[in-house]
């Protein structure tokens, strides 16, 4: 193995968790417990935010690790670091574009987006990649509707209004926060948000909570976004005239009931109460705004995994490893299940969606990285 210090990884604390930050932007209930630090301060919100942020870390520093094992005792602290980097990078992209994307946008907007990694990419110098006011603002604030009101850890059915803010469940056991998102089926989305989210989000003792409906309808003014049917019409949609259109389904009267007219539906409001597309998990005006931003982001990108491009891409070995790389085995690796469902962004399903063991699932071979 080559000998290196501890710079070419990411820092952690006991158990292998993330460190801790000097912010105390958390909720902690002994000195046994400790604020998460991490590349993103909402780290501590949510426990699955946790969850994946460690994962993550700890992949890291497991390919820093294995790295060194293949490349000469001589490699600086800082190449290991960047390989590792770079690695991690790309794998996070094959598997958002690869195995979550379509299900959100479903397969016509991955075919018309060009989303799904493989399509003959080549970075355009034109296409600007920054994130769209209305993409941050509102539309991808869909994933407020999916919460499910209970986390079940082990035993217990925890509502979520209890784990805002509190990193205890994932420092006491971090296997079992897993276990818990992997198996508790999320909410559909639709108009319909769980009472922790609209009553108790960000409580503290002696505060009452916000309600993040309220929250993402104002922002959206706030930022002076166009009106739900202004953005159908930059989708080349069909402007809706009538709350009894079809695209909202059984939502229609609920709207009508708080707005006069369809062109007043504010933009959040209407993309969540529309009828979701043919084997995606949204409605048509939410996999266009998804789905452009996802094709900016990925054809506005030099660095994309995917680049012919000689030091920043990879040799087509190498890549031919990444794109082997699934979720589930960044999951088994860096925690202590054991088996896992084969698409772990949907439930357990004995015929569509089996429990495999973990060892089963491939793995990526760093000898093609081998100097």
């Amino acid at each position: 193995m080559s000998s290196f210090n501890f710079s070419a990884y990411l820092k952690i604390k006991g158990d292998n968790l993330l460190p801790e930050s000097n912010q105390g932007n958390c909720r902690t209930s002994n000195t046994n417990e400790w604020c998460f630090e991490a590349g993103d301060d909402r780290v501590n919100v949510f426990p699955g935010l946790a969850v994946l942020h460690t994962v993550f870390v700890r992949e890291h520093n497991r390919l820093v690790k294995e790295l060194a094992d293949v490349m000469p005792s001589t490699t600086p602290d800082d190449v290991l670091f960047e390989e590792a980097r770079k690695i991690v990078s790309a794998i996070i992209q094959q598997v958002t574009y690869r195995e979550w994307l379509p299900i959100i946008v479903g397969p016509l907007a991955m075919r018309k987006y060009r989303l799904t990694p493989g399509f003959s990419f080549r970075y355009n110098i034109t296409q600007n990649p920054t994130i769209y006011n209305v993409f941050a603002t509102a539309a991808f604030r869909y994933g407020h509707s999916t919460i499910p009101r209970f986390l079940t850890l082990g035993d217990r059915h925890v509502p979520i209004e209890q784990l805002f803010n509190r990193p205890s469940e994932v420092i006491k056991d971090l296997d079992t926060v897993l276990k818990a998102i992997l198996k508790d089926r999320h909410q559909e989305v639709n108009r319909f948000i769980n009472s922790g989210m609209t009553e108790h989000l960000f409580e503290t003792s002696g505060n009452n909570g916000f309600d993040i409906v309220s929250l993402n309808i104002q922002r959206g003014r706030d930022h002076g976004l166009p009106s739900y049917n202004n953005f159908r019409k930059a989708c080349q949609l069909s402007e809706v005239t009538s709350f009894d259109d079809s695209v909202f389904g059984k939502a229609g009267p609920a709207l009508k009931s708080v707005y006069s007219f369809p062109d007043d539906i504010d933009i959040f409001t209407g993309a969540v109460a529309e009828q979701h597309l043919h084997g995606g998990a949204v409605g048509p005006l939410l996999a266009c705004l998804i789905g452009q931003q996802f094709h900016d982001l990925k054809y506005g990108d030099s660095f994309w995994f995917e680049t012919s491009h000689p030091r920043k891409g990879f040799t087509s070995g190498q890549l031919s490893e990444i794109r082997r790389m699934r979720f589930a085995k960044i999951l088994c690796r860096n925690s202590g299940v054991k088996s896992i469902q084969r698409d772990p962004f949907t439930v357990y399903s004995k015929e569509s969606n089996p429990m495999i063991p973990c060892n089963d699932l491939p793995t990526i071979d760093l000898t093609k990285w081998r100097r």
